[in-house]
């Protein structure tokens, strides 16, 4: 990663990853997700640049959510469109 990219792993500490991404971020969280919980989600969206925002999927443990991430695709296309104007 620091060769490629020039970026040291303790610089990719979430929260001031968040805090220096630039491009506003899209959060993606299970309803019955226990890593980022909604007071987790609110810090982090709290520190995120603006214009981010975020997805909660219901009935979803964290360590599952690749598995709806091809359901997903249109609400996040729609939002990265709105919110990025790309796409």
């Amino acid at each position: 990663m620091e060769e490629r990219h020039g970026i040291h792993w303790d610089e990719l500490v979430t929260e001031d990853f968040i805090r220096n991404s630039g491009p506003p971020i899209y959060f993606v969280r299970g309803g019955r997700d226990t890593v980022c919980t909604p007071s987790v989600e609110r810090a982090l969206l709290n520190k995120a640049p603006e214009g981010s925002g975020g997805l909660q999927v219901a009935r979803v443990p964290h360590e599952v959510l690749f598995l709806v991430f091809n359901e997903l695709k249109e609400s996040s296309l729609k939002w990265f469109h709105h919110t990025m104007g790309v796409l």
